[in-house]
């Protein structure tokens, strides 16, 4: 079931934060007839409003996409298109100020902020008929600003919290707060809320559950609060007494997935399929869904901008005439990530089972994975991927563009929690168990504890498994940040990975002196920085 809005959201814009006033928050055109006067009055409004708060999550794909995984090593952006993610890529530190896909990352995450904001200043007012129903839309509503707040505070540090509505006078009178605060006073105190009164499966205000598929429940709460907890634990923050509490949800979670049999796929041959439209809402504890017209894309959010737009479509079997394409430049899989996946066995077959369906085994020029020009594909589904996996040829349906073509994005995967867990573990018989959990499922030999010389071998292998298997998923820059290996990895990168690359230029070693120790945050925008001189301070270096 895709939560999709049939009505009209006016988000009026305060100039600096995007924060809104909640007189003006929805002009809504629906089967109850409401108005901006009387909406927010009904449990079915609020139900309604949530929805459209859903709408607003469908940018952050796109945003992962840029801002982590472009940032990071995984990802090499052609050099011969100069775009704002190059700039991205390159560390090109002066562009950044006023780079347009930092710019609408800030403004869109604080509208789905403001939004959220709004929906919580009115739900007290309202008579549930159930208590603990209206508990758990409220939780839901907490879950999502976190959401936000918690990409926002990874990406750009000190920023302005509102926990509520403000008027745009107020808003340019909102100072930054720290990154502490913003994890202490918002992200941990909404994380908490969503634990407690979310439920196992989503229960509507009319009793029903049949439209509850998106809506986040319980575990996913805990699962977000202990990644947040693991972050806070890392660099910048390193307050390593998190640690404890994280490990303690992740087994909650793992245990609970484990004892009801929940968002694991068991072999290969399902986690494949995992990656097929058909079976959105089954592996993922939180995703968040999709629905794109398929005249102008496939998939998620962030499918058009990985890959190269002149493939061919009985290769990929559908439409080639993306709109946002080459503008961007073409995004290759970074060269040693590519050579590990390119790795085969004597009989011929990749040794990592999950290359097919990670990466493009052929590039547009035909080359196979020993060629450069590779392309990560999980969202992508191919004419190959979809009879591989035994599912039905959408060509004719793309090509007609007679269609939408969905594609969850994973916000919460359950692979991405059990790799936590076995990292906090560390280097013992328990942690290895939990390590060899997803390489035993991509083929690979299981790891003994004999295998590791000492710590930090181990913990560099775990963080090699998270590169595998959450490639494409916007993690490994955040991975690269909280363990403080972000300068060392990236530098590393420029300065070798040229030789392997078709599209080179003499600035590649130059970038290296981009990766600077301030770089691990993006700044704040010019836009925002030249509203209310002095009302913020610029993240150093900028």
């Amino acid at each position: 079931m895709r939560l999709i809005l049939k009505r009209t959201i006016l988000v009026w814009i305060a100039i600096v934060t995007i924060f809104i006033s909640c007189d003006n928050y929805l002009d809504v055109d629906v089967k109850e007839g409401v108005n901006p006067s009387n909406f927010y009055s009904t449990e079915g409004q609020i139900d309604q409003a949530i929805v459209g708060l859903y709408n607003t999550l469908s940018v952050i794909p796109k945003h992962r996409w840029f801002l982590s995984e472009v940032r990071s090593d995984n990802v090499w952006m052609e050099q011969s298109v100069v775009s704002g993610a190059s700039e991205i890529a390159y560390f090109l530190n002066a562009d950044l100020v006023t780079n347009g896909q930092v710019q609408t990352a800030w403004k869109e995450y604080f509208s789905i902020i403001a939004n959220a904001n709004a929906i919580l200043d009115k739900i007290d007012d309202v008579t549930f008929k159930n208590e603990d129903i209206q508990m758990e839309y409220k939780a839901e509503v907490k879950f999502l600003r976190a959401l936000a707040y918690f990409d926002l505070v990874r990406f750009f540090g000190n920023i302005p919290i509102a926990t509520g509505s403000i008027t745009p006078l107020e808003s340019l009178q909102l100072k930054q707060s720290t990154a502490e605060e913003v994890y202490e006073q918002v992200v941990i105190p909404d994380l908490s809320y969503a634990s407690e009164y979310l439920m196992e499966t989503f229960t509507r205000y009319d009793g029903s559950t049949d439209k509850s598929v998106g809506r986040p429940v319980q575990m996913a709460a805990k699962a977000l609060l202990a990644e947040v907890y693991i972050t806070m634990s890392g660099f910048p923050l390193m307050d390593t007494s998190k640690k404890s509490k994280a490990q303690t949800l992740l087994k909650e979670v793992i245990d609970y997935s484990d004892a009801n049999g929940k968002w694991w796929a068991a072999d290969i041959e399902e986690w494949n399929k995992m990656w097929i439209h058909e079976n959105d809402n089954k592996y993922y504890l939180f995703e968040i869904q999709a629905d794109i017209d398929a005249s102008t894309s496939q998939g998620s959010t962030i499918t058009p901008y990985t890959v190269d737009r002149s493939w061919n479509g009985s290769y990929y079997g559908g439409n080639t005439s993306m709109t946002s394409g080459q503008s961007y430049g073409y995004p290759f899989v970074e060269p040693r990530l590519r050579n590990y996946f390119a790795q085969k066995d004597n009989s011929g077959s990749f040794i990592d089972k999950r290359c097919s369906n990670t990466i493009t085994v052929k590039n547009r020029k035909g080359q196979t994975l020993e060629g450069n020009e590779c392309y990560f594909m999980k969202f992508w589904e191919t004419k190959v991927k979809r009879e591989a996996c035994g599912y039905e040829d959408m060509t004719g349906i793309l090509l007609n563009k007679t269609s939408t073509w969905p594609q969850n994005f994973p916000v919460i995967r359950l692979e991405n929690y059990i790799l936590y867990y076995a990292e906090l573990l560390g280097l013992s018989k328990t942690g290895v168990e939990y390590l060899n959990r997803t390489r035993i499922r991509a083929g690979l030999p299981a790891y003994k504890v004999s295998d590791f010389t000492d710590e930090e071998e181990y913990q560099q292998a775990v963080l090699n498994e998270r590169r595998y298997e959450l490639a494409e998923e916007g993690h490994r820059w955040f991975d690269l940040v909280r363990l403080n290996k972000w300068e060392t990895v990236l530098k590393d990168m420029f300065l070798t990975d040229g030789d392997d690359l078709i599209i080179t230029n003499s600035l590649l070693k130059g970038y290296a002196a981009n990766v600077l120790p301030f770089t691990y945050l993006y700044p704040i925008p010019q836009q925002q920085m030249q509203v209310q001189v002095g009302l913020y301070v610029q993240n150093q270096g900028y």
